[in-house]
């Protein structure tokens, strides 16, 4: 059973808002394409532990903290016979493994150390276990999703799964028969209590509203929308439809995400349209979303 879901990782969906609005580097670009696809991986890998049928739980996506220092977990299965980490990574490609590192058969560059991971994951998870009174086995794996990805010379012992091992993997979890209690429960709901939203070292690119594009796009290719029906819009470029409200709630969340300290005004939706939609339908979407505060043109929504 999935105890706390996926989300879309922050910062990579702050950087989609800013490619739609904003030109971006080719390094952020390059950063924005890789969360892309490692959060594609992670998705993936979030269909197969949705299948397991024993007594357990999941909870994705955790960001901790303990002793000052931050650790992230993909995933997490909690069983009657304790607890496994899973990083997963969506690579693609040769790689061989040397010296403890693993590297592209074309490069000579060392992408990770799959047992420095691991070992990281499992210190702090424990540190944090410790601090909260809680006393269970803790193991951990890198797994390697994409079946266009192949590991030469990697030993058997060092935590990892390839994708041809995944299936004998959680035929192996879904035959462990040991219930989980309510100490599983006490544990998930900590995690969910303790987890952070948003990492401090969260680097973004410099950006200001007076130079992002003021426009409606679409949700499903990118493609600017310009003229819209009474009820839904059809982009021009896909043929993707939407209704309005709904093309107006998700621009509204997107300002929301790119600038959390201003206050929702139905002029600045408005002009963060594009002037696309008129006042009315905005303000119609806003009144039914948040609450109001203030009155005429001061009035606000939160």
């Amino acid at each position: 059973m999935v105890y706390k879901e996926r989300e879309a990782p922050f910062r990579m969906s702050l950087m989609q808002s800013l490619k739609n609005r904003l030109p971006l580097s080719r390094k952020d670009n390059k950063k924005l394409s890789n969360a892309i696809k490692g959060f594609e991986g992670e998705c993936f890998f979030d269909s197969l532990t949705e299948k397991l049928t024993c007594d357990c739980e999941v909870l994705n996506d955790l960001l901790l903290e303990v002793n000052d220092s931050e650790f992230q977990i993909d995933s997490l299965v909690m069983t009657g016979e304790g607890i496994t980490l899973y990083e997963v990574k969506n690579y693609e490609g040769n790689y061989i493994y040397e010296g403890g590192s693993i590297r592209l058969l074309t490069s000579k560059q060392d992408y990770l150390n799959p047992s420095e991971q691991t070992n990281r994951a499992v210190i702090l998870f424990k540190q944090w276990l410790a601090l909260h009174h809680f006393n269970f086995k803790v193991q951990a794996y890198v797994v390697f999703v994409n079946k266009h990805f192949s590991l030469f010379q990697a030993p058997a012992d060092i935590g990892i799964l390839l994708p041809g091992m995944l299936d004998k993997h959680f035929e192996r979890v879904n035959n462990i028969t040991t219930p989980i209690g309510k100490e599983h429960y006490r544990l998930a709901q900590k995690l969910c209590e303790q987890h952070i939203s948003r990492s401090s070292n969260i680097k973004l690119p410099k950006y200001n509203y007076d130079n992002l594009k003021k426009q409606v796009y679409c949700n499903q290719c990118s493609g600017w929308i310009r003229s819209i029906g009474r009820r839904m819009n059809t982009c021009q470029k896909c043929g993707h439809t939407e209704l309005n409200s709904k093309t107006i709630l998700r621009h509204i969340r997107e300002f929301q995400l790119l600038f959390p300290n201003w206050k929702l005004t139905t002029p600045i939706i408005y002009e963060w349209c594009g002037g696309l939609f008129s006042k009315k339908s905005i303000q119609l979407v806003l009144s039914k979303n948040f609450k109001a505060s203030g009155v005429k043109r001061a009035r606000y929504y939160y």
